[in-house]
């Protein structure tokens, strides 16, 4: 959803994320607040320009990649656990 080099709307997020813009905007500003991504605000002249409200963009932090590589490793670590015990050596599901 979001890659550190490119700055992203929370329409955009949103539309990548498949989820609705109202859960966004609270996670962007969570995110923010643990600043695991940074915030800007577009330019006054290209709202005006589009004739809209001017956008704020989001993007990941060092702090959100350092953060994002942890949940992984935890993630990882709960998930093999579980999909190695779902396979009994000889082919059979064991059963609990």
């Amino acid at each position: 959803v979001f890659s550190r080099l490119i700055w992203r709307s929370p329409v955009t997020v949103s539309r990548s994320a498949s989820c609705p813009s109202g859960t966004v905007y609270p996670a962007l500003r969570r995110l923010e607040s643990l600043r695991y991504v940074t915030a800007q605000w577009e330019a006054s002249e290209v709202a005006q320009h589009e004739k809209r409200p001017r956008r704020r963009y989001y993007r990941v932090s060092s702090a959100g990649e350092a953060a994002l590589a942890k949940a992984l490793q935890r993630f990882h670590a709960l998930v093999e656990p579980l999909a190695e015990a779902d396979h009994h050596p000889t082919g059979e599901r064991e059963l609990s």
